[in-house]
C-alpha cells in the first residue's frame, strides 16, 4: 500500500562537512505490517552507532546481561519539535533509586572550524565541543523497563533552542558514585516554513493517533515516542493494543534495532521523571 507522504523535513545544516552530510537527504524505510504510517528516518548521516552503555559497570545493575540503553535510532540522534521534550531510556534490573540527567549543547561552530563532523566524535574527544553541562537528579523506582524523562520536570535543565543539537545522558548513581550511563543526541527542528506546515497539520489532527502518524511521517523521533506512549496508557483497550503493536514495530525498525527490549514495560511516573510529557 502506498501512502501520501508529508514533505520531507530538512535538518538544520551544520557548517562545513557536517552541513554537506546532513543535506544529503533521506531514504524512506517503510515499517513492515505497521498500521501506523511509515516512519521516515535518514538512511545514513554518518553517525556511529554508539548506543551501548558507558561508564563504569556498577553493582547496582543486577541483570548482568542487561544494558542501560537510550531509546534512539542506530545512528544515535533523533529530532524534536519541543523545547522541553521527553527522553526515553531502558533500565535493566537494578537496585538503585538514584540517577542523574545531564544535558550539554554541541558547539556547532567550533566543530565546523575543527574540520570534524558529528560522526568523528567519541567519548574521548567530544568534551571539547560541548558547552556548559547542566545536571538534574532523577528519582528511580527500582524496576526494569523503559522510562521517559520529561525535561519540563527538571528546572535545572534549560529549554532547548531551535536548530541546536544537544548531547543528553542518564546515569545511575550507585553507592554514591557515578555508574553506568546511556547517552544520545537530540536535534531541535528549525523554525522553517516546512516546520510551520508540520505544526499546522498537528493542530488540525483529529486524534492522538493522527498526530502520531504525522510525527512518524516527518521522522520526529522523540515526539513520536511520546505520542505512542500516551496512546499505550489510554483507557481504551483497543487503542492500547494498537499503540503497543505500533511501538513494537518502531523499536524493531531496521534503523532502530531495539528488538531485545521490544517487550519491556513502560515504567510509571516516579517523583522526578515520567513517561508522559505534560
Amino acid at each position: 500500500m502506498l501512502f501520501s507522504w508529508l514533505p520531507s523535513i530538512s535538518w538544520p545544516r551544520l557548517q562545513g562537512t557536517l552541513a554537506t552530510l546532513l543535506a544529503l537527504g533521506v531514504t524512506v524505510f517503510p515499517l513492515p505490517s505497521l498500521a501506523l504510517e511509515d516512519l521516515q528516518l535518514p538512511e545514513d548521516i554518518g553517525l556511529p552507532s554508539r548506543r551501548q552503555a558507558g561508564g563504569t559497570r556498577g553493582p547496582c545493575i543486577t541483570d548482568k546481561s542487561g544494558q542501560l540503553l537510550p531509546i534512539i535510532p542506530k545512528f544515535n540522534i533523533g529530532r524534536t519539535l519541543k523545547d522541553s521534550p521527553t527522553l526515553f531510556v531502558y533500565l535493566p534490573q537494578h537496585t538503585t533509586d538514584q540517577g542523574i540527567l545531564i544535558l550539554q549543547e554541541l558547539d556547532q561552530e567550533k566543530l565546523a572550524q575543527s574540520g570534524l563532523t558529528l560522526a568523528n566524535l567519541t567519548d574521548h574527544n567530544q568534551d571539547q565541543f560541548l558547552k556548559a553541562e547542566f545536571k538534574s537528579p532523577i528519582s528511580l523506582n527500582q524496576e526494569s523497563g523503559i522510562l521517559g524523562v520529561a525535561l519540563s520536570e527538571h528546572p535545572e535543565i534549560p529549554k532547548l533552542e531551535a536548530g541546536k543539537i544537544y548531547l543528553w545522558a542518564v546515569q545511575l548513581v550507585c553507592n554514591n558514585t557515578f555508574s553506568d550511563y546511556a547517552q544520545g543526541w537530540i536535534q531541535v527542528a528549525t523554525n522553517t516554513e516546512e516546520q510551520a506546515t508540520l505544526r499546522a497539520k498537528l493542530e488540525e489532527a483529529k486524534s492522538d493517533r493522527d498526530r502520531a502518524k504525522i510525527y512518524a511521517q516527518a521522522g520526529v523521533w522523540y515526539d513520536l515516542l511520546v505520542a505512542l506512549a500516551q496512546l499505550r496508557q489510554t483507557p481504551s483497550s483497543e487503542e492500547q493494543a494498537q499503540a503497543t503493536t505500533d511501538w513494537k514495530s518502531i523499536l524493531t525498525h531496521p534503523q532502530v534495532g531495539l528488538d531485545q527490549i521490544v517487550d519491556a514495560p513502560l515504567l510509571s511516573k516516579s517523583r522526578t521523571s515520567t513517561v508522559l510529557a505534560p
